[in-house]
């Protein structure tokens, strides 16, 4: 019994060698284990991550854009894929996703005095670019100035520019409006602009990709005044005679003009053409939506696709300098409530019916200020993003609701004074069942600031990284 008692304490201290030596090695690993990542507290900021009234938005990488590019436009083309087109300093920053946001690349252009992009809906992105080489109007230049680039949304760069095909007598030539100077994109390797190469002798100019063979210009019909900026995706050719807006499909080189069909439910003013020749305010899949005044001071949306046009007017409480939000099959506009004069949002389906909402989005601050409203809808909500300034003041806020009717409390993105923790709006974009929001903020314990986007899959209701 005792030789056994002996034979056990004898033991003790190898098993305690044992464990001391387990203890050391799993200590040991644990030091070369990576660093279990902590979210930012709520306001503050990663490089990955940044933390928000509605969740954590993802850090895009800051290779991708400077936070100083200002997103002109958003071309949202189906349920994965969509285009952001921006301007930085001299460049041209065009983003691009084919997964609904998860991922974005970004395609650069040099932008010496304008650029423009279009998209089709098979991802061929077209970018549009060009000095003002001998013109004599401001926001003018000359089409032989003009250059064209091709790209695709799983491209990493642009082909090399190539200048618009020359005639028989030479260079292209002709003037170009730098706004609306938008290309059209009729193939993958094939696209237009429209230009008087004189007065009353409007033009279609075709480019191709570097070493593609030319195809001769195309005159326009002197009877009809051409809207230089293409609609739709494929894109359409909208003109005007007379009082009546008129639209066919874009010409192709080589082809005969088709007859044009007339657009029902506008009649055209002083002011329609100089209006659909600005950048068109919303793209959705085959859509393109512009905001026109009819008499008596109203207005009316115009929307078109290559299979069919929509014309109607918007509820009288829509603010006139509303900026015009949209989705697969809506629109939506900022209105101001009658009794409280907050700003609420109105969302119109595509055959002119207005909902009308039963609150207001969002709480005016009681001091004087400015405010903002980017809008979009998905098939489940629809959503504004307001953004308030009152000298160093500042907030960011998000309303919405699930059927344009009745608004939840609108929720603080941010809000602070001064640029300490300052959060901007870059884009509201919609991949019809996806809502994506584009910010930019500050990274905490650094002088640099970052794009973030934050998703939402239920419309609105709730976010998270896309």
């Amino acid at each position: 019994m005792c030789s056994e008692t002996r034979s056990v304490r004898s033991l003790i201290p190898f098993a305690l060698f044992t464990i001391g030596a387990l203890v050391f090695s799993g200590c040991g690993k644990k030091k070369d284990d990576e660093p279990v990542a902590v979210s930012p507290p709520p306001g503050a900021a990663s490089s990955d991550e940044l933390s928000i009234g509605i969740g954590a938005a993802r850090g895009l990488n800051e290779r991708l854009a400077p936070t100083s590019t200002k997103w002109r436009r958003v071309i949202s083309i189906d349920e994965k894929s969509a285009v952001l087109v921006g301007d930085v300093a001299a460049e041209a920053i065009t983003l691009v996703t084919s997964d609904a946001g998860k991922t974005w690349r970004p395609l650069r252009a040099v932008r010496e005095s304008w650029s423009n992009v279009s998209a089709a809906l098979d991802g061929t992105v077209v970018v549009g670019a060009g000095a003002r080489d001998g013109a004599v109007v401001t926001g003018t230049s000359t089409v032989e100035a003009a250059r064209i680039s091709f790209g695709t949304l799983d491209a990493s760069e642009l082909n090399a520019p190539s200048p618009l095909f020359p005639d028989l007598k030479g260079p292209a030539r002709g003037i170009l409006v730098n706004d609306s100077a938008l290309p059209a994109v009729l193939s993958p390797d094939l696209a237009a602009l429209v230009a008087d190469e004189s007065p009353r002798h409007t033009m279609v100019f075709y480019a191709g990709k570097p070493g593609a063979e030319a195809v001769l210009k195309l005159p326009l019909p002197p009877a009809e005044k051409f809207v230089p900026a293409p609609f739709g995706r494929p894109p359409v050719l909208l003109s005007i005679k007379g009082r009546d807006l008129l639209s066919r499909p874009f010409p192709l080189p080589g082809k005969p003009l088709d007859k044009p069909t007339k657009v029902a439910g506008l009649v055209v003013t002083k002011t329609t053409g100089a209006e659909l020749a600005a950048p068109t305010m919303c793209e959705a899949g085959a859509w393109s939506f512009q905001l026109v005044k009819q008499a008596p001071a109203r207005l009316f949306v115009v929307g078109i696709s290559a299979a069919r046009t929509t014309v109607f007017p918007l509820p009288d409480q829509t603010e006139p300098t509303t900026h015009l939000g949209c989705g697969a099959d809506h629109v939506v506009v900022e209105g101001g409530d009658n009794l409280t004069k907050a700003p609420t949002l109105i969302r119109c389906d595509l055959a002119g019916k207005c909902d009308a909402p039963q609150n207001g989005a969002f709480r005016l601050w009681p001091e004087p200020h400015e405010h903002e409203i980017i809008s979009a809808t998905a098939e489940k909500g629809v959503i504004g993003v307001l953004t308030a300034r009152a000298g160093e003041r500042w907030g960011l806020y998000l309303g919405q609701s699930p059927d344009g009717l009745i608004w939840e409390r609108a929720r603080v993105l941010g809000e602070g004074t001064g640029d300490r923790g300052r959060i901007e709006l870059g884009a509201v974009i919609s991949f019809g069942k996806r809502l994506v929001i584009l910010v930019s903020a500050g990274v905490t314990g650094t002088s640099r600031r970052g794009w973030f986007s934050i998703a939402s899959d239920d419309g609105g209701a709730s976010w998270g990284v896309p």
